[in-house]
């Protein structure tokens, strides 16, 4: 914390005794004032976004409840062990209390802190061996990971719609169930475990093409025969999508990835394009990248993320610059510059296979027409092309 800031009210976290106290002070308000449907929802017909009042509900959930709901396993990690501070972990997470604090978690919009949360202490746990409060909140990682987007669509259904379905032989089933009667029964059926698969995202029409995650792991990029690209958070657990799909091919979608940073996605086509799309901004960069001649099949990033390299089926590889104007060979043989340049017209018949403007290399070598414009003069120094030999 800055002591500047905070003046009298300044808590040296990095002294042991604090961080401890603070561990120990978020774990007793979460004890004392976690309560079931602390937002007094009338009805579970309703997501978190239709019920008109929720923010003011919200509002009115405690401060110090909803620091402590977000930052308690924080406090915990910079703590070193202490048996009684366990112990208090172990009466949090082997109660209902950790469904009512699911509750603040879905209200608040952080499912994923949630299971970052859940995530740290199961490391704290693990490192100084509390092996049944361990199991506990490894089942609570699993129930935020196989139910996260119902968590973050309605509070109701962290009970409605979540606890029927968990498996009969969890921990935390066998702890929970007994305390909520009015819920649906799975008569014959039922999960027998807890699904080898986390999450299931919804959203494209057509097959699914390629798939790819993001360096830190918090988003996935898809592709599909519906020509879109999709991208996906899944930090939370949740597979929300992210706004909405990239749009701009005309075939189907057959290769994506991710830059290093994250910022931006490339994508290959059958359309024989490749994109580079803002992640941020949800929208495509420049022009498409042309000059293959039949479908593209697999793409990706250079480490240092300057470049692309692409593969297609016209049996070449291109490796093209991250960084393009949107300079592009037209249909009628004019290649323009992003202001409608004329920059060069080139014969009809080498416009196909054509190495395009912003390619580096083509290989192999020799496929394609290629042009070497070291020399080139253009625009208001056009001039030059002309040297007398007087």
């Amino acid at each position: 914390m800055d002591r500047s800031r905070s003046g009298v009210y300044f808590i040296d976290t990095s002294s042991t005794r604090h961080t401890k106290d603070l561990a120990f002070a978020a774990l007793q308000i979460l004890h004392d004032n976690l309560r079931f449907n602390i937002c007094g929802l009338e009805s579970s017909y309703f997501a978190n976004a239709d019920v008109a009042d929720l923010s003011d509900r919200i509002n009115n959930i405690p401060h110090h409840l909803r620091y402590s709901s977000q930052f308690w396993a924080q406090h915990l990690q910079n703590t070193g062990f202490d048996l009684e501070l366990a112990l208090r972990v172990k009466a949090f997470v082997g109660s209902e209390k950790i469904m009512f604090w699911l509750e603040i978690i879905s209200l608040l919009g952080v499912v994923g802190k949630g299971l970052n949360a859940l995530a740290t202490v199961a490391k704290w746990l693990h490192v100084n061996c509390f092996k049944d409060t361990l199991a506990l909140v490894e089942d609570g990682i699993k129930l935020v990971q196989n139910f996260g987007n119902v968590i973050l669509h309605s509070t109701p259904h962290i009970y409605i719609s979540a606890l029927p379905f968990m498996p009969p032989n969890a921990l935390l089933s066998t702890m929970l169930l007994p305390k909520f009667s009015g819920l649906a029964g799975v008569a014959i059926g039922g999960l027998k475990g807890w699904p080898v698969e986390q999450q299931l995202l919804h959203g494209h029409t057509s097959a699914v093409q390629s798939v790819a995650f993001s360096l830190d792991g918090k988003r996935i990029v898809s592709g599909s025969w519906d020509k879109t690209l999709r991208v996906w958070d899944v930090e939370g657990g949740g597979g929300v999508q992210i706004g909405s799909p990239l749009e701009g091919h005309t075939y189907g979608v057959s290769s994506v990835a991710f830059s290093p940073d994250g910022k931006r996605i490339v994508s290959g086509s059958w359309d024989k394009t490749v994109r580079v799309w803002d992640v941020g901004g949800g929208v495509q960069i420049g022009s498409p990248l042309v000059g293959h001649t039949d479908g593209v099949f697999s793409v990706a990033f250079s480490p240092d993320g300057k470049r692309i390299v692409s593969g297609s089926w016209d049996k070449t590889l291109r490796v093209w610059e991250n960084e393009h104007e949107t300079v592009k060979l037209h249909d009628d043989g004019w290649i323009r510059g992003p202001k409608g340049q004329l920059l060069l017209w080139i014969p009809p018949k080498l416009r196909s296979p054509f190495y395009s403007m912003w390619t580096i290399a083509v290989i192999p070598r020799g496929c394609c027409t290629e042009l070497d414009l070291s020399q080139m003069a253009h625009g208001k120094e056009w001039c030059k092309c002309f040297h007398s030999i007087e």
